[in-house]
């Protein structure tokens, strides 16, 4: 099964950086590649540093950039469709939980995240099924059945909905449980939706980034004052 890895590019270019570190990990594991819907010029440069397709659309709404993204990328060759975001990083263990479903699910998703504030080095885990579309991963089908996945006109909420809309296509979900964090959100003051002490439980810096190259790790220590 050959993977693409699908992202949404805005702003952030040295966080964005640590996520191409990441793709470039798994794209170094997994027959994949990855593809970036970018909206600057100067994304250009690090997408072709770590072999990341890319196409250029407006930045906002941010559904209509996504759809122009998918869009495109059915004419490429793949099986499933892995999305994240340009501050995301997906662990290796996870993808390893997904390949069992491969051919048999639609839809699988990741029932857990971890937040990084790279201000301060902090971090907290939700160990729950989350919202969040990190890590949602769809096969071909789904995406030629529904190629605008989201709506259009909106730029905040957008992966809440879609278990819902493929829910009444009878494209079911199957959620992952994992006992560890393998999925990674980068939060900065760029961010829809800021840091928060307040949302799930607080876990160690070394928790989250375990299962990651030093390469990211370092990047990720060099943030301003985030500290392992």
């Amino acid at each position: 099964m050959k993977i693409l890895f699908y992202l949404a590019v805005w702003k952030r270019p040295e966080i964005t950086e640590i996520c191409f570190m990441g793709l470039r990990r798994l794209m170094k594991s997994y027959d994949s590649e990855s593809l970036a819907v970018i909206s600057e010029d100067s994304m250009i440069p690090i997408c072709e540093k770590y072999g990341i397709m890319w196409m250029m659309y407006d930045n906002l709404p941010l559904g209509k950039k996504k759809n122009a993204g998918l869009k495109h990328a059915l004419n490429l060759d793949w099986d499933y469709v892995i999305e994240l975001g340009s501050d995301d990083l997906i662990k290796n263990e996870l993808i390893e939980l997904y390949k069992p479903f491969f051919g048999t699910e639609k839809f699988l998703s990741c029932g857990s995240v971890a937040f990084i504030n790279s201000e301060t080095g902090a971090c907290r885990w939700i160990a729950r099924r989350s919202p969040f579309g990190l890590g949602r991963c769809l096969h071909r089908e789904v995406i030629e059945r529904v190629p605008e996945l989201y709506r259009s006109n909106v730029s905040k909420g957008l992966d809440k909905e879609i278990p819902f809309r493929l829910g009444v296509l009878n494209i079911m979900e199957k959620s992952i449980t994992t006992e560890r964090p393998l999925t990674i959100d980068i939060k900065s003051d760029v961010n829809i939706w800021k840091y928060s002490s307040a949302v799930g439980t607080k876990i160690s810096f070394n928790q989250v980034v375990d299962g990651l190259s030093t390469e990211e790790i370092d990047a990720i220590c060099s943030l301003k004052y985030a500290t392992v």
